[in-house]
């Protein structure tokens, strides 16, 4: 199931820069949208609020995470609140390599906020660049992955 609605909106959103994204309120279509989108400085990673511009489109892939395109950008955000899924948005430090474990650290509700839990996956499958993001498949798991730092390959 997860697979199909990545295909669909993977092709339709290629030219669109994707964000991590947390938030406590379920998005609306025609309406922005308030959410605390992730940063980094390149060495640590940050929440900065943030007004969408009208939400174009929302997709539910799973429980407690939406897709949210609005005319510029995508967001993937993590609703706080709800029961996690086997969808996980994540940040680190490097790229996942294909039948390797990789380390990250996983967005995880604190109560007020978020936090940062370190994990480490089952063995990578498929590595996909999504838009300034990674989608990366492992046989239990999907991640959305923003890295803590600019890679040049």
């Amino acid at each position: 199931m997860i697979e199909k609605f990545v295909k669909k909106f993977s092709k339709k959103n290629d030219a669109k820069k994707h964000y991590l994204a947390v938030s406590r309120c379920i998005p609306i279509e025609g309406v922005s949208y308030k959410l605390q989108r992730i940063e980094t400085d390149g060495e640590f990673f940050y929440p900065v609020e943030v007004t969408t511009s009208t939400v174009i489109s929302i997709d539910r892939p799973t429980d407690d995470i939406f897709i949210v395109e609005t005319r510029n950008s995508v967001y993937h955000v993590k609703i706080l609140g709800l029961v996690p899924s086997m969808l996980k948005l994540v940040v680190g430090y490097s790229i996942p390599e294909e039948d390797k474990k990789f380390h990250c650290f996983t967005i995880r509700d604190a109560g007020v906020n978020f936090q940062l839990i370190s994990t480490f996956s089952s063995y990578v499958v498929s590595v996909k660049d999504v838009g300034g993001l990674y989608e990366v498949k492992t046989k239990n798991s999907v991640y959305y992955l923003m890295l803590g730092w600019k890679i040049n390959c």
